[in-house]
């Protein structure tokens, strides 16, 4: 009785120590989308001359659909799914969105997702994405990561306190790694020398704006220089890494209706004027890694 006591009072412990990792994994994921991700819609927006309220249907359409589908994508196939709209997307938008109007850009992201859900509907992207040599799906990986690599350079040139704080974070959490992720300590201390060193205006609780929807309109120029490049980025720089990422790891995900999910997402997004809904390719490698736990309580990151 006594063994049998001890057994069950060591199980919420083994339990909350292997939820404790997904957890900050997952938070690390989110904040990628949740920071720089933002500003480049806010950037975008801006550039383009949209309205308060357009923007607010851009962030709730990008933000609410994205991160549904990966909460369900998560918890159904219990599979640690990570992301929430494509960054690639919104940078390259921003190159081209003057040149059409908000119908047209509804259009467009609607054909995108239309794009997406019929790939994964004939399991052509699926079949693909098997039978592709592993070396290859390492260097997917391998590309996605060097982007971020060579951004900590230009950061160190024009933050550099910021970065040195961060260098400091990481190195100090390393020592008690099996406590706290290594990259936990980075984000606190980047984010304490930032709070210091740079003033934060003043913020004020604005009036409340309910989302619009939008009717889309279709434009040969726009399916040429919206929604196939839209589809083709979405597929490339997160879906595909995405995946490539949870086969890495060992799981076994479900392709094509990965994809089927994306483009109804994407899809519906669209209405209200949003660029895309999808797995994210570096958020779901941080949520699939090593340091996300156990292998079969990842999903909770």
């Amino acid at each position: 009785m006594q063994m049998q006591s001890a057994d069950n009072s060591s199980k919420p412990i083994s339990a909350v120590s292997s939820i404790k990792p997904a957890l900050v994994s997952g938070t690390i994921s989110a904040s990628l989308a949740c920071t720089g991700a933002a500003v480049l819609i806010l950037t975008t927006a801006s550039g383009a001359g949209f309205s308060r309220g357009e923007l607010i249907a851009w962030f709730f359409a990008a933000y609410v659909f994205g991160g549904l589908l990966n909460l369900l994508l998560s918890v159904f196939y219990r599979l640690p799914f990570g992301g929430v709209h494509s960054i690639a997307v919104v940078t390259y938008m921003s190159t081209v969105i003057n040149r059409f109007t908000l119908s047209e850009l509804t259009g467009g992201y609607l054909m995108a997702g239309l794009i997406i859900f019929l790939l994964g509907w004939s399991g052509w992207f699926g079949k693909l994405l098997t039978h592709l040599p592993k070396p290859l799906l390492d260097a997917m990986l391998a590309g996605l990561m060097l982007h971020y690599v060579i951004n900590m350079f230009s950061a160190v040139r024009d933050s550099p306190l910021v970065s040195m704080m961060s260098m400091i974070g990481f190195l100090l959490a390393y020592r008690f790694r099996t406590h706290v992720p290594p990259l936990l300590g980075a984000i606190v201390f980047g984010g304490l020398a930032l709070g210091f060193g740079t003033p934060l205006p003043a913020l004020s609780l604005p009036d409340f704006i309910a989302p619009s929807l939008f009717l889309p309109s279709f434009t040969l120029q726009g399916v040429i220089s919206i929604s196939i490049p839209v589809a083709i980025l979405i597929l490339s720089n997160d879906v595909a890494v995405g995946l490539a990422a949870l086969q890495k790891q060992g799981y076994r995900p479900p392709m094509d209706r990965t994809l089927l999910m994306t483009g109804i997402a994407t899809t519906a997004a669209s209405f209200f004027g949003a660029h895309s809904a999808n797995i994210g390719g570096m958020m779901t490698v941080i949520c699939s890694s090593d340091e996300a736990g156990p292998h079969d309580r990842r999903y909770l990151a």
